[in-house]
């Protein structure tokens, strides 16, 4: 998607492009990552080459020019006060801010950038503070438009695109509307993603431009469901009765095994692991700081796991769910296809690290967890019904905000309730009608979306605008979204005069 279109796939000469340019600048890949999670068409351009372009911080004065002439400009970070965007009143400190759409909460801890005027979403001074006499000092919205000559932008004072980059984790909670805490990404990076996909959404609804996206999931799913357990002991056989209620209900888990402590809590790892799939959890049960110490790891747990299993590792998920970029260079060393590592990210949709290697984001909390967390905290264990009931709110949760419904667990707490949760589980995802995939499956499936090209183009017509769209996958779907109505021409066939959102 970052390369020119290819011959065949290019809009008629008449047409307005509808890709979006992602102009240079230290935030550009994480405009890439928020984009190809969202599924829009883009392409890495020195200037404006489209009706859109996406940047962060400020701009050159001949990409003023350009909107000024009627281009859409969306920015995040901006201070202001070159001529793009008003200066900023000043620079504050925050945690996080209210999402634009939702208003719900998006962990984000840093500096931004405070702009006067109305807007979306919200960004408090006073963080967790009380409002008395109805009066709630230092709010600011989060995103803000304006219109500049023919054109428009839309611009963020806060950083989303260098907190889509950072890494870095901390124990808080796993949910907004659950206690129990897990060391996790620092960064909630599935809201921040969203919020600057969201910010082109909101700028092409300003400019009347319809919006095209390749859609997230397969046959048009809104969501996907993933059965991870991550065997840090296998506890006699209680891994085994896991697999067993999942394949009952037709569900292949991704069974990841660690050495260290399988051997230290082993069981039955027989001929039943045949039925899932298998990744490696590594040989010893930490993350080093050493980039040939961390390659010593996952060498030996790669070993000992097709040794133990007569099968290729491709995937992998980080110990105590820590990530570094040197584990993610070696495991592009070793040529992982896949990894899961909830202190780089969490709940959100798949994205490339810097060494390409995927990763396929879990909802960070266990029931294992869970079960210390309540001993820490002077209070009774959760119940299998407690644990089920996370579980299916999480995944409510998730087919709600598209992402995938990812769940994971460990054979010690699990493996022992399974038959108690997981079946009211699995029946809601067969209700919803999502599809049961294993990582490695959900992985080879993102590999394909990235792949399937979309050409856009806006044609000018008297009474009725025409949309031509242009696919090179008919199987990886097309999101719509009209502002008015127009006629739309999909791989030279007319389907007709359409407004409103479409799935086609």
């Amino acid at each position: 998607m970052l390369a020119p279109e290819p011959a065949g796939l290019a809009p008629p000469a008449d047409g307005t492009d509808l890709g979006i340019s992602v102009l240079p600048g230290h935030g550009n890949r994480a405009w890439v990552t928020a984009l190809e999670q969202d599924g829009g068409t883009y392409r890495l351009a020195s200037q404006p080459d489209g009706s859109i372009a996406v940047a962060s911080g400020s701009v050159p004065g001949a990409v003023r020019a350009w909107v000024e002439r009627g281009g859409v400009l969306v920015l995040d970070g901006a201070a202001g006060g070159d001529g793009v965007v008003p200066a900023a009143r000043r620079v504050t400190t925050i945690g996080g801010f209210g999402h634009p759409e939702t208003g719900a909460w998006v962990a984000g801890p840093g500096q931004a950038f405070l702009h006067e005027g109305g807007g979306a979403g919200s960004v408090l001074v006073h963080e967790d503070r009380v409002v008395k006499h109805g009066i709630e000092q230092g709010r600011y919205a989060a995103v803000h438009h304006r219109r500049l000559g023919a054109g428009h932008v839309v611009w963020s004072g806060l950083p989303l695109t260098l907190q889509l980059e950072a890494h870095g984790d901390r124990l808080r909670p796993v949910a907004p509307w659950s206690e129990v805490t897990e060391r996790a990404a620092t960064v909630d990076k599935a809201g921040v993603s969203e919020t600057l996909a969201w910010m082109v959404r909101f700028a092409a609804r300003h400019a009347g431009l319809p919006t095209v996206r390749r859609a997230v999931w397969p046959a048009g799913s809104p969501s996907v469901f993933i059965l991870r357990v991550d065997v840090d002991g296998v506890f006699g056989d209680r891994a085994r009765q896991l697999g067993a209620v999942a394949e009952q209900h037709g569900v292949q888990a991704t069974f990841l095994l660690n050495r260290e402590l399988v051997e230290r809590h082993p069981g039955d790892l027989g001929s039943w692991l045949d039925a899932h799939d298998v990744g490696q959890h590594a040989a010893v049960h930490d993350l080093y700081d050493d980039a040939e110490a961390d390659r010593r790891n996952v060498r030996a747990g790669h070993a000992w796991v097709e040794e133990l299993t007569g099968r290729r590792p491709v995937g992998f998920v980080a110990p105590r769910g820590l990530w570094s970029p040197t584990l993610d260079a070696a495991l592009a060393a070793l040529g992982y296809r896949w990894s899961s590592d909830f202190g780089l990210a969490t709940d959100g949709r798949p994205f490339r690290t810097d060494s390409s290697v995927l990763q396929v984001p879990v909802h960070a909390y266990s029931p294992e967890r869970a079960v210390m967390f309540a001993r820490e905290q002077g209070r009774p264990e959760p119940t299998a019904n407690d644990i089920r009931d996370h579980y299916l709110r999480h995944l409510d949760e998730q087919v709600r905000l598209g992402r995938p419904v990812h769940i994971y667990g460990h054979p010690e707490v699990l493996g022992a309730v399974a038959g108690k949760v997981l079946p009211d589980v699995f029946r809601r995802v067969e209700q919803l009608g999502l599809p049961k995939l294993t990582i490695d499956e959900t992985a080879i499936w993102w590999a394909k979306r990235e792949k399937a090209e979309l050409s856009t183009s806006l044609v000018a017509h008297p009474t009725t605008p025409e949309l031509h769209l242009q696919r090179s996958d008919p199987e990886v779907g097309i999101e719509v979204e009209l502002p008015a109505p127009h006629r739309i021409v999909l791989d030279g066939c007319d389907l007709g005069r359409e407004r409103g959102v479409l799935q086609l």
